[in-house]
């Protein structure tokens, strides 16, 4: 059995009293005693003998699944892979794969309703209906094909009255049906005439149907949707279904959209904004076959279909495909391992591929395309830097910004400002003796919300309300240092009191519909300035967007995380992709103190793959990611010591037992102490990835088995994407 718990090895249980093992099924459910609690668990396997004493053995408590497993093979067999990978207690990759109602024991299958004729209405006289045509029509249409699903009245003209009517005569009855697939190939709007870079890709996409990774380098508004579109489309005609992953939440309704107008196979979403109603039948939609194309985030990629065919990462290189906490898996690549599994085709498609991404592709591992040409052929958007040196800024604008700005709006068009600082300010200073408003339980600053009057940590979300006075002095003078997204909102509203100021952040957008409310005022307005952080540069489509403006950009250039540079590319590229989508030229303008840094020279120069192989260049140079194979291990407690103390004995028991590991700290993470806990973490590169990963178990095995400080949390990060 996998257990839900922290530990990583599989429980033997004995069986319920009577149970025949002949019906028992890899993947079932079950409800075990585990020390004093009850837990969920999964069966692995069924075994004749146990290591454990029979004595010691302790029966499963309840069957949840009687007839079907919740877990069919395939998951399973991506699952366990997860579970070894990244070092995870299998129990626990199971149930977080697992909408809320399945773990907690909801129905593993769906049932749909249908309607027939009862036996009072089997004898039913010709006439008898005389004065209820359309209740009689209903129960001509029964009569003729036996039953009619319950979500098939409408489209024969039937409505709910006259179904109610006809059960307060018992003239019909109501069944229940296991669903049938309703995957279909049509479609609802013909496909666009593709170019010839967007037809080749799609004929090496669809050459064959077996396992082949596809690295899609296109420039922003290359027309990647519409490969991605076709791909499923020929998908679709094989009778099989389709998984798209998307990096964000917000990107779902735009997506959903644009694939309901196209197809008329079922299309449905899975995320963690959806009610738990809604996602366990999302999921059971997918695994019955009743839905053509699921689009989801990270955890999608763990969804049952019953025929998958293909599987597209849309924006592949987004971090946000990487859980950080947890089950720390890589969406992108357990997609990338569950398309080798399945022996199908998978598609990442990016303006900024990933670092490691590129280097497959170079070294043949991905099946590498590059889409260079703009859809529609619209011009590229150019791109300048302001240098900041020694002159006068308005609330972290330029003058120049902002007469760009005056003539995007006079032109009716529309201005995106990129920050990706959310609230008002960053730091409330008191100008008197620079107390500085901190976080209690972080070692970080407290940011200022105006809207809500508030002062809230960013990293554990204490919240308290601003002083009047300033604690330490008791001075009044407590100014807002920085600008955020509300501040720069609120400077532009007041100098274009005549253009609508929009803004796009984590706060603005905590409703489900947030953004998309947002996105239609936008494009219902002449002219507009959108203000946002990062959410704005994945992937959305604005028409009307002719300039970008991206303020404190040098915040980027200096990070400790040896992804710093890559991430800062990727980000200003992707944003600035925004302007120029259609017919109408955009352009990038970029604040900067530092404007003969030789990096902007190199993004200046629009070449994505030379600016990726020039990165690329360094890690080999300096023995990082992709040329070198990383973990992390984490610690934190409440007591710095005993964090430290623990990595202490990790490292010595690697350089005893692994020595060719190369470990380094202890050190502290970036934020040191967060809710009230030290963090700190132990680096563990090898050249190899199977010797990492053999060191990486001994040491967890060694930790399972010995008592040194089992109070510490601990947690193991495989191919980390944040390595502060």
């Amino acid at each position: 059995m996998a257990v839900a718990n922290p530990l990583l090895r599989l429980f033997d249980y004995l069986p319920l009293d009577n149970t025949c093992t002949d019906t028992l099924q890899q993947g079932m459910r079950f409800m075990v005693p585990f020390g004093s609690r009850i837990l969920p668990a999964y069966l692995i396997s069924i075994e004749s003998s146990s290591s454990v004493d029979p004595h010691k053995l302790k029966q499963i408590i309840e069957q949840t699944d009687l007839d079907t497993p919740t877990i069919d093979t395939e998951v399973l067999s991506l699952l366990i892979w997860c579970s070894q990978y990244y070092h995870h207690n299998l129990g626990q990759c199971i149930h977080n794969a697992l909408p809320k109602n399945l773990r907690n024991g909801g129905a593993n299958t769906l049932k749909e309703v249908q309607w027939s004729l009862s036996h009072k209405g089997l004898g039913l006289g010709p006439n008898s209906l005389n004065n209820a045509k359309k209740q009689a029509a209903l129960v001509q249409h029964l009569r003729e094909h036996g039953h009619l699903l319950d979500h098939q009245l409408k489209s024969f003209g039937f409505t709910r009255a006259i179904v109610n009517a006809l059960l307060e005569k018992e003239l019909i009855q109501r069944t229940e049906a296991k669903p049938s697939s309703h995957i279909t190939a049509e479609l609802n709007t013909d496909p666009l005439t593709l170019n010839t870079e967007q037809q080749t890709i799609l004929d090496a996409i669809t050459a064959r149907s077996t396992f082949e990774c596809h690295l899609i380098y296109g420039v922003t508004g290359s027309g990647k949707t519409e490969v991605y579109l076709q791909s499923i489309a020929y998908t679709l005609k094989q009778g099989k279904q389709a998984l798209v992953l998307i990096p964000e939440i917000a990107l779902s309704p735009q997506t959903l959209n644009r694939f309901v107008q196209r197809f008329n196979t079922k299309v449905i979403c899975l995320h963690s904004k959806l009610s738990d109603g809604q996602r366990h039948t999302h999921w059971l939609q997918a695994k019955q076959g009743q839905a053509g194309i699921i689009i989801g985030t990270r955890s999608a990629v763990f969804t049952p279909f019953m025929e998958l065919g293909i599987i597209i990462v849309d924006e592949s290189h987004d971090s946000a495909y990487k859980q950080q906490s947890g089950f720390q898996y890589s969406a992108k690549d357990v997609a990338i391992r569950r398309a080798q599994q399945l022996d199908i085709p998978i598609v990442l498609g990016s303006a900024t591929p990933s670092i490691e991404s590129m280097h497959n592709a170079q070294t043949g591992r991905f099946t590498y395309h590059a889409m260079l040409s703009r859809a529609n052929h619209a011009q590229p958007s150019s791109c300048s830097l302001i240098d900041m040196r020694n002159k006068p800024d308005y609330e972290g604008f330029s003058q120049t910004s902002l007469d760009a700005l005056s003539q995007c709006v006079e032109q009716k068009q529309h201005a995106i400002v990129f920050i990706n600082r959310r609230g008002f300010a960053p730091t409330l200073l008191c100008q008197s003796c620079h107390w500085n408003a901190q976080c209690i339980n972080c070692d970080s600053r407290l940011t200022l919300h105006k809207r809500s009057n508030r002062l809230i940590c960013h990293h554990c979300n204490h919240q308290t309300a601003p002083p009047n006075a300033c604690p330490q002095c008791h001075a009044t003078k407590l100014t807002p240092i920085g600008s955020g997204t509300q501040r720069s909102e609120d400077y532009l509203a007041s100098a274009f009191k005549d253009t609508p100021v929009l803004r796009i952040d984590r706060d603005s957008t905590q409703n489900k519909d947030g953004l998309n409310t947002i996105t239609q005022q936008l494009n219902n307005d002449q002219s507009a300035i959108l203000i946002g952080t990062q959410m704005l540069a994945k992937g959305h489509h604005f028409p009307n967007v002719t300039l970008v403006v991206v303020l404190d950009s040098d915040s980027w250039l200096f990070s400790h995380d040896f992804r710093g540079q890559e991430r800062m590319a990727q980000m200003i590229t992707q944003v600035s992709g925004r302007a120029g989508r259609d017919e109408k030229l955009g352009r990038t303008l970029i604040q900067t103190q530092l404007p003969e840094h030789p990096f902007w020279g190199q993004l200046l120069a629009d070449d994505y793959p030379a600016l990726a192989n020039n990165i690329l260049d360094t890690r080999r140079a300096t023995a990082l990611p992709p040329f070198t194979h990383m973990a992390l291990f984490r610690a934190e407690h409440k007591q710095l010591n005993r964090a430290i103390a623990f990595l202490q004995h990790c490292r010595d028991w690697l350089n005893q037992n692994a020595p060719n590991v190369q470990a380094l700290g202890p050190y502290p993470s970036a934020l040191t102490r967060k809710a009230n806990s030290f963090r700190f973490q132990l680096q563990l590169t090898h050249t190899e990835r199977r010797a990492l990963h053999v060191a990486i178990q001994g040491l967890l095995t060694h930790l399972e088995r010995t008592p040194f400080d089992k109070q510490v949390t601990r947690n193991i990060d495989v191919d980390p994407q944040d390595t502060l």
